[in-house]
């Protein structure tokens, strides 16, 4: 625009004029002096916009000055030309800040997009972190839980040894008591009858004969004058000791069989409650064996995911680094251009 002011200015058509009335040196100095005005314009603006094509352009009115000095106008051609390239120029500049626009807002749209990838791996990093102390504590669960499990099979199986070694006492003490028994009742036997054979009778006792008051007792007895018929009140003592010892032996055993059907009830009742528990506890593993496995797949979902961000922030990151020099440029050339 300055070259056309310049050329189509009053001063030039003032100069042209003045040189059909001026001596002829005089005029073609002057006339040749705004021309070269316009021409060191055009030198100034393609020097400062790095255009090739204004700088040519001074370069062409130049020479069109020095082969026609003495025409009426010599920028005429020239000034069709510099409006077309104006407007080419003006079209261009255009089409810059269209471009650096376009630029840009892609700039913005990827550091956007690249800024909510990190957030989303840093979330998902989070996540994982959160799943995988989870599992940690559900697998301490789950070996704190089969260690119980551990132990009260270990105390079952100490309670059935013992239980059993109990068992086997009783029994064994049953049949030594039995056999006790057996052989009192025996040894009873074979004296009742010893002393039936020989009717000495076990119970039979001596009647004292009755004395009146005042009377004198009767004779004594007569010795060695009959049969010996044993120590008849001895021998009814160890019958009765020998009923009484039986007796005991047979209480003995009673309370035996109820203190060993009362321990193998509480046995019994003990082995429930222990299954019950190691029941308890197996359903509480199931439990924290399907949370580690959710847990754990979960852990494979967040980083696949984070590697899918991750490969989409490298895509991002690559573009911008691939955009920077062309928005640069398109941002020179507007700062250029106005």
């Amino acid at each position: 625009s300055t070259a056309i002011n310049t050329l189509a200015s009053d001063d030039a058509r003032d100069l042209n004029s003045k040189r059909e009335k001026r001596a002829a040196s005089f005029i073609q100095v002057r006339a040749v002096s705004a021309p070269m005005q316009a021409v060191q314009a055009l030198k100034e603006v393609g020097k400062t916009s790095h255009d090739v094509r204004i700088t040519a352009l001074a370069t062409r009115v130049a020479l069109q000055v020095h082969a026609n000095p003495n025409a009426t106008n010599p920028f005429n051609d020239v000034i069709s030309e510099v409006a077309t390239m104006i407007s080419d120029l003006e079209a261009e500049f255009a089409e810059d800040q269209q471009n650096k626009a376009s630029c840009e807002n892609d700039q913005m749209t990827n550091t956007q997009n690249a800024k909510s990838l990190s957030k989303a791996m840093d979330a998902s990093t989070v996540e994982i972190d959160r799943l995988n102390a989870a599992i940690k504590a559900a697998k301490a669960a789950i070996g704190t839980n089969d260690a119980q499990v551990a132990e009260l099979e270990r105390a079952k199986e100490d309670a059935t040894t013992q239980r059993n070694k109990e068992h086997a006492q009783y029994e064994q003490s049953k049949l030594d008591d039995q056999g006790a028994i057996d052989l009192l009742e025996t040894a009873g036997q074979v004296m009742e009858d010893f002393y039936t054979r020989n009717n000495l009778g076990l119970l039979q006792k001596k009647q004292e004969p009755f004395v009146a008051a005042g009377e004198a007792p009767p004779d004594a007895p007569k010795t060695w004058d009959t049969t010996y018929g044993g120590a008849k009140g001895e021998t009814t003592g160890i019958v009765a000791i020998l009923g009484m010892l039986k007796s005991d032996l047979e209480s003995d055993i009673q309370q035996a069989d109820s203190d060993d059907a009362s321990a193998q009830a509480a046995h019994e009742q003990l082995e429930r409650d222990i299954d019950q528990t190691v029941q308890e506890l197996g359903a509480a593993k199931g439990s924290l064996d399907g949370q580690v496995a959710s847990d754990e797949q979960s852990v494979v979902h967040e980083e696949s995911l984070r590697s899918g961000n991750s490969g989409d922030l490298d895509e991002s990151r690559a573009l911008l680094r691939d955009l920077q020099p062309g928005c640069e440029i398109g941002r020179a050339s507007c700062r250029e251009r106005v």
